[in-house]
């Protein structure tokens, strides 16, 4: 698969090296730094998200009226909500 393709490890993988996997796989992509509540509004969900440790997330749905986001988080494999201060950061869309 992509693992073998890219040549990639377990290391986390820098948002240039994943624009231009997603970009050789077929999609549209751009590094937006805006907050989730914003980005909705803009762009298809889902998005990724590159948390400030380099680590990313998955933003699945925004809720507006409450100020919160569902995200899926990798490492941990499970869904989380969090508050929207939480949610202005660089986003990675696909489209």
């Amino acid at each position: 698969g992509i693992t073998r393709q890219y040549g990639l490890t377990n290391q986390e993988v820098l948002p240039e090296e994943l624009i231009r996997i997603a970009q050789h796989n077929g999609f549209r992509t751009k590094l937006k730094t805006m907050s989730a509540l914003k980005l909705h509004e803009y762009y298809p969900l889902p998005a990724i998200g590159i948390k400030p440790d380099g680590s990313y997330l998955v933003l699945l749905k925004v809720n507006t009226h409450e100020q919160k986001g569902l995200c899926f988080n990798p490492k941990s494999r499970e869904a989380e909500e969090i508050a929207s201060v939480d949610l202005t950061q660089r986003w990675m869309v696909l489209t």
